[in-house]
C-alpha cells in the first residue's frame, strides 16, 4: 500500500508504520489561477506519481486529485475510488472555480464514490446527482475507555476547533452563558486547537476555560472526555462528528446539532440533539446532558454504544467496497 501525498519540498518516499509514503513536490498557492481549489496545480504532479506507479486501485480524497486519478484510470483501465470528506452541497461544491465540473469529471469515471455519512450520502444526491456510499469513520475505541471518575464540578467539553467558524463555538459560549445563570458552578473546557489569540479571546467568558487537549496525546484528550459530564459539538452541517464517538468511547454522553450527521452517532440513551442554534435552546440541551451525564449506567451505555463504529468494525466494510470495485460481481476473482 502506498500513501501519497505532497510537500513544500523536494519529493521523498519514506516507509512509515509499514506503509509506503511518496511526499510529491506541491507548488505554491501563488503559483495557481485565483479562484481555484487549494493546491489544484497539484493535479498534473499527482497524475505523474499514479502513472509512474503499479496501483491496482487508486482511492483519491482531494477533488483535484481526483481529476488526476480519472485520467490514470481512462489510461491504465484500473478502478478508482472517490471519498468526499465534508458535507457535499451546493454552497460548498460552488465555493471554488471548477469544483463542481471536476467532481462531475471524476465521480463519472470512479467505480464508486463514498461519503461518510447517510446525510452526506444525501446532500450529495441533491447538489450533484451523485450517487454514493455510506461508511461512517472507524475509531481506536480502545484509546479512549479510559476509566475516570466524572469531575465534582459539573463539566462540558468542547474538543472542536475553535478556530473553525463551521464549528460554532461562539454559539457555544453564548448559550453556556445562559446555563451559568442556573448552574453557577458549571465549567466549559474547549480546546484550543491550533485558533490564534485573538481568537481564544473572543472565547473568554465566566467558567470557560481555554485547554490544550493534545498535550499529553490520545490518553489526555480521553482523560478530559472521561472527566467531563457531558461534551458537545455545536458544529453546523456536521458530516460525521468523530468527537461524538471519541466522546460516547469514554464514557461521556454527547451533544449534537440537527442539521448534519449527529442523529446518525446518537441515541437518547446517550446523547441529546439539539434542534435549535438559539442561545436558550442550546443552554437547555446542555441542562439536559449534565442531568444526563449523572444518570446511573450511562458511561456504560455510552461505551457499549461506541463500539458500533471501532474500526473492527468499520475496516471490513472498506475492505469490502475495495473488493466490489476490484472484483465486481461477475467478473472473474
Amino acid at each position: 500500500m502506498t500513501v501519497l501525498t505532497g510537500q513544500r519540498s523536494r519529493r521523498r518516499v519514506t516507509t512509515e508504520n509499514g506503509f509506503r509514503v511518496v511526499r510529491a513536490w506541491r507548488p505554491p498557492l501563488r503559483l495557481q489561477p485565483a479562484g481555484f481549489e487549494p493546491y489544484a496545480n497539484h493535479m498534473p504532479l499527482a497524475f505523474i506519481e499514479l502513472a509512474r506507479g503499479n496501483f491496482d486501485l487508486v482511492h483519491v480524497w482531494h477533488i483535484p486529485d481526483a481529476v488526476a486519478a480519472a485520467a490514470w484510470s481512462r489510461l491504465t483501465g484500473r478502478p478508482m475510488v472517490l471519498s468526499l470528506s465534508g458535507l457535499p452541497e451546493r454552497e460548498r461544491l460552488d465555493a471554488y472555480r471548477g469544483r463542481k465540473r471536476m467532481l462531475l469529471a471524476s465521480a463519472s469515471r470512479a467505480k464508486a464514490v463514498h461519503v461518510l455519512s447517510r446525510t452526506a450520502r444525501r446532500a450529495l444526491a441533491e447538489a450533484a446527482s451523485v450517487e454514493a456510499v455510506a461508511i461512517h469513520p472507524g475509531v481506536e475505541i480502545e484509546r479512549f475507555r479510559v476509566m475516570a471518575p466524572p469531575d465534582p464540578t459539573p463539566t462540558i467539553l468542547c474538543a472542536a476547533a475553535p478556530g473553525d467558524p463551521r464549528k460554532r463555538v461562539d454559539d457555544l459560549v453564548r448559550a453556556f452563558g445562559r446555563l451559568r445563570g442556573d448552574v453557577p458552578s458549571a465549567r466549559l473546557l474547549i480546546a484550543r486547537g491550533g485558533a490564534g489569540e485573538r481568537r481564544l479571546h473572543d472565547l473568554r467568558a465566566p467558567g470557560v476555560e481555554l485547554i490544550d487537549a493534545d498535550a499529553d496525546g490520545t490518553s489526555g484528550l480521553a482523560r478530559l472526555y472521561a472527566r467531563s459530564w457531558v461534551s458537545v459539538l455545536p458544529s453546523s452541517r456536521e458530516a460525521f462528528g468523530q468527537v461524538l464517538v471519541e466522546s460516547l468511547a469514554a464514557g461521556t454522553p454527547a451533544i449534537g446539532m440537527w442539521d448534519g450527521a449527529a442523529p446518525e452517532i446518537l441515541g437518547s440513551e446517550v446523547g441529546l440533539i439539539c434542534r435549535s442554534r438559539a442561545p436558550d435552546d442550546l443552554a437547555s440541551a446542555l441542562r439536559r446532558g449534565l442531568d444526563l451525564g449523572r444518570e446511573p449506567g450511562v458511561a456504560d451505555r455510552c461505551r457499549r454504544h461506541a463500539a458500533h463504529w471501532d474500526w473492527n468494525r468499520i475496516g471490513p466494510l472498506y475492505e469490502a467496497l475495495y473488493e466490489d470495485v476490484a472484483c465486481p460481481a461477475g467478473a472473474p476473482g
